[in-house]
């Protein structure tokens, strides 16, 4: 296994939570966003602003819609989604790369509602950790 520290992004809202059979949001939550797709459209504007504006010091052209939805695919750096699609993207990642140890979850605080990022952040640690764990734990060591 080798010591690659992957950078992601995690946006979940209240329907993933609830298929993953976790609980809806509270009332006072209601800005998280409640598909993949609602958690992406939140997410892009200010993901495309910092992206775009570091790019703008190195060189690098605008952020497009269609640049950040690749990103989002299968192959892509993104992890927006419900928490069983972020395990499954986070193994697909460590499976293409030989294993990983680590990985680091960057989340955006100046662009997304402060409930999404807590929800986000509850979501990977009751759903998402104990997932792969769990997984690690069922691979046979060399």
């Amino acid at each position: 296994m080798i010591g690659a520290v992957v950078a992601a992004v995690v946006v979940a809202g209240a329907v993933a939570a609830v298929q993953s059979g976790g609980n809806p949001l509270s009332s006072d939550e209601s800005d998280a966003p409640e598909t993949t797709q609602d958690a992406a459209d939140a997410f892009f504007p200010g993901y495309a602003r910092a992206v775009t504006d570091v790019g703008k010091e190195r060189g690098w052209p605008p952020v497009t819609r269609a640049g950040f939805d690749a990103q989002r695919g299968p192959e892509g750096a993104l992890l927006i989604g419900s928490p069983d699609e972020v395990v499954e993207k986070i193994h697909r990642h460590s499976e293409a790369l030989g294993g990983i140890s680590r990985i680091t979850f960057q989340m955006n605080v100046a662009s997304l509602p402060h409930a999404s990022l807590m929800r986000a952040i509850e979501l990977i640690g009751t759903t998402v950790a104990p997932a792969l764990h769990e997984e690690l734990a069922n691979i046979p060591s060399e």
